[in-house]
């Protein structure tokens, strides 16, 4: 999992975040291990891009 978790960081070609991405990674696929359903992950994931997105919204509107 951590192989894959890194895997995972690097595809997103964001240097500043391996680090929380691999993390992400490493958690996903627990999530995955443990309960056998993708779609468990997927859920996981879009939630994360979903706290990121609100985040860059939040974010961006104190700074202009």
């Amino acid at each position: 999992m951590v192989l894959s978790g890194s895997i995972f960081a690097i595809v997103h070609l964001s240097l500043s975040e391996v680090a929380p991405l691999t993390v992400l990674g490493i958690i996903l696929g627990f999530v995955y291990t443990r309960t056998q359903n993708l779609m468990a992950s997927v859920l996981l994931h879009a939630l994360w891009n979903s706290g990121t997105l609100l985040t860059l919204f939040l974010l961006g509107s104190t700074f202009t």
